[in-house]
């Protein structure tokens, strides 16, 4: 356990390795485990993944409570554990007076911090997180930082990718 960084410049397969990990490509060659099974279509592995990616991957007519109950009901929960489990996500990750808005209005900040909010929903043992202050303020960065922090110190592995040494 524990949190570790991914460094490398812009281009140099950072996202690639983080969507091989996730299970979200299959090597063209060699193999890639994540707990000594390959992820790429095996539901064992994905179960136990949360991903942050770069890119905002929001439906922005959703609030965010709606997008992370989704998020929590896709991996497996009942309607009122996933939008219980939604609210504290979002909750931990300083979204709590602006949950029941639509993430279309949302800063760019709030946005990362909606997508770490799904990424943890589900409680995974590994989070990957593809460049997560990319844009973030300082109030969006400490949040992150910290919450982070805390689900390594709770046992999660937490891959971190960036280009930005400092930020290791």
């Amino acid at each position: 356990p524990g949190v570790w960084g991914l460094l490398g410049p812009n281009g140099s397969g950072k996202t690639t390795f983080m969507r091989l990990v996730a299970g979200l490509l299959q090597p063209s060659v060699g193999t890639v485990k994540v707990c000594d099974e390959a992820p790429f279509g095996n539901p064992n592995v994905l179960r136990r993944i949360g991903l942050c990616p770069e890119a905002d991957a929001l439906y922005e007519d959703f609030t965010a409570l709606e997008f992370v109950t989704a998020m929590a009901e896709l991996s497996g929960y009942k309607r009122s554990d996933a939008r219980e489990r939604a609210s504290k996500a979002l909750h931990d990750f300083g979204l709590e007076t602006a949950m029941e808005r639509k993430m279309g209005g949302y800063s760019r900040g709030m946005r990362q911090r909606a997508k770490l909010a799904q990424t943890v929903v589900h409680d995974p043992d590994i989070i990957l997180l593809d460049e997560p202050l990319t844009g973030t303020d300082p109030t969006s960065r400490h949040v992150i930082l910290e919450q982070v922090k805390k689900r390594a110190d709770d046992g999660a592995v937490v891959l971190f990718s960036t280009h930005v040494l400092h930020e290791v």
